[in-house]
């Protein structure tokens, strides 16, 4: 079994464990920007629904042939534009309303249907992404990196609320989005590596808003 696929499952027990600890009447406070906590959690639940729906049992040459290309399809794609950021912030709200009324439920469900097809489909099987076709072993690490992040903004929202049973965030599935981000980083050229360097080793603080995605 992949690596990858314990770290997509890992992650994916995190984000339902986190959904688990929201209070009482907290899934209408704010969670990231103008989303509401159900509004991030809805969005971050698409890190799950997206492998079911993207999943083929086609092998063949993808179109992206790691997960970089992912990153590098949807910046070509024009992912950072404001009418793409705007549609994706209502697919989130979209997602969010449906999860219902028992959201962790929902939530469970998914993440239990989504975490067995990984484990039963090819990992040369292609995923028709948004950005292009990608082998699936190559598309988890994207799905992976999206819970993490999104289930670290969780993490924050549910500390304002003074949330308990909060779970800590897994060390594999951390460990392999820092390394996915360190690619993406040194794939966006010289000038934004020395930044980031800088900033790691305590010289200087990254600007707002500075991020490698």
């Amino acid at each position: 079994e992949l690596p990858v696929v314990d770290s997509f499952s890992d992650a994916a027990d995190w984000f339902v464990g986190l959904a688990a600890a929201v209070p009482a009447g907290g899934w209408a406070e704010n969670g990231l920007g103008d989303w509401t906590i159900r509004d991030l959690v809805g969005h971050t639940g698409r890190a799950l629904s997206t492998v079911s729906e993207y999943a083929t049992d086609r092998v063949e040459t993808p179109e992206l042939a790691t997960s970089l290309d992912y990153y590098r399809g949807m910046a070509l794609s024009g992912a950072g534009a404001d009418d793409v950021n705007a549609a994706v912030a209502e697919r989130g709200r979209q997602a969010g309303a449906e999860l219902g009324d028992d959201p962790v439920g929902a939530l469970t469900i998914m993440r239990d249907t989504v975490v067995a097809l990984t484990r039963t489909v090819s990992p040369d099987s292609l995923a028709t992404s948004r950005a292009g076709t990608i082998r699936m072993r190559d598309y988890l690490p994207t799905r992976t990196l999206e819970l993490v992040v999104h289930g670290l903004d969780l993490q924050r929202a549910l500390a304002r609320l003074d949330a308990v049973g909060v779970p800590t965030a897994p060390a594999g599935a951390l460990s392999d989005v820092f390394h996915l981000l360190a690619d993406i980083a040194v794939d966006r050229g010289q000038l934004f590596l020395c930044e980031l360097t800088m900033a790691l080793t305590g010289r200087v603080g990254l600007p707002v808003g500075y991020s490698v995605l």
